[in-house]
């Protein structure tokens, strides 16, 4: 085999394990135009677009792939991370489980019991990750979230914490953790405490807005909620928009959710279960017009979006 065929296969699966994927793009070039288009030159073009979130051009490949190498399991679990990534999670179980039944790995097993857990089943997630090892911060940090997801903040604060023991600077555990002890505090308590920040000119911190939301809400401050996305707009990045979105919309405030998902809709269109909620919220509130408006800027580059002006306009 051509040396250097080897020397790029060391180096990009270097970088793709620390996580470089744009750095390891003109590699990735390199090699496919070293051994052609084959299923590992592919895998990697692949893997390389997940990485840097390219995600429709990866779903055009990806499906392609599939039906090149319907037994590939790298193929299969890759598809499986990008629709996790894409929210389609029945899609993501689905080639988690071919990936599983041409190849069971552990790796396979943890990533079968994310998409599970993202798709709401909780019990056979919870008998996978059991036969993993539980000391593992990721399998921690992946039971604490299976737990939060069903209200068992207590549960998932323990998991939470087994995990940062190990691995301090992961965010996504950080983060979450504090949810678990905002959701076990009353929300009297959380309020007060929000205010307190608010008083002092300090900012109530990001990964906290969700249960601020949902807090005022239940309290009946839909009024000062609105205040409060109108002074502080400048801070509500897309992902922000989508999880205060949420919250909003369990609570039935359609105009602050349609607020809030119609910005994010801006930025990423592919979660399509927001987009129906925000198709939903538009016809409920009578602000068609305005979603349409949106739709046309994005029709400039996708012509796609001229069929839901067409299907909005005809439901409403």
């Amino acid at each position: 085999m051509d040396q250097l065929v080897l020397v790029l296969r060391r180096r990009i699966r270097s970088l793709f394990k620390k996580k470089q994927f744009s750095e390891a793009t003109a590699l990735v070039d390199e090699f496919r135009n070293r051994v052609g288009l084959n299923e590992e030159s592919q895998g990697y073009q692949l893997e390389q677009l997940l990485g840097v979130n390219q995600l429709q051009d990866a779903k055009k490949l990806g499906e392609r792939l599939v039906e090149q190498y319907p037994r590939s399991p790298r193929i299969a679990f890759l598809m499986s991370q990008l629709h996790h990534k894409l929210k389609n999670y029945k899609q993501a179980v689905a080639f988690a489980r071919i990936q599983n039944d041409l190849y069971p790995t552990s790796y396979g097993s943890y990533q079968l019991a994310k998409c599970l857990v993202s798709a709401g089943g909780f019990d056979e997630a919870l008998s996978l990750l059991r036969r993993l090892d539980l000391d593992a911060p990721k399998v921690q940090s992946l039971l604490g979230w299976l737990f939060e997801r069903q209200g068992e903040y207590a549960k998932a604060q323990a998991y939470y914490q087994k995990s940062l023991a190990q691995q301090p600077e992961n965010i996504f555990t950080r983060d979450h953790l504090e949810h678990c002890l905002a959701m076990q505090v009353d929300s009297q308590s959380f309020l007060g405490e929000m205010e307190t920040l608010t008083a002092f000119d300090e900012e109530i911190p990001d990964n906290l807005l969700p249960t601020y939301f949902k807090r005022q809400l239940e309290a009946g401050e839909e009024a000062s909620l609105r205040e409060f996305v109108a002074s502080n707009w400048v801070r509500f990045t897309p992902e922000l928009c989508r999880l205060t979105g949420w919250a909003c919309y369990k609570a039935n405030s359609l105009d602050l959710t349609f607020r809030l998902f119609l910005e994010y809709i801006q930025h990423d269109q592919s979660d399509f279960k927001l987009m129906r909620t925000l198709e939903f919220c538009a016809r409920k509130l009578g602000r068609i017009d305005e979603l349409v408006s949106v739709y046309y800027k994005l029709a400039k580059n996708d012509p796609t979006w001229f069929g839901r002006i067409k299907k909005l306009h005809k439901g409403s």
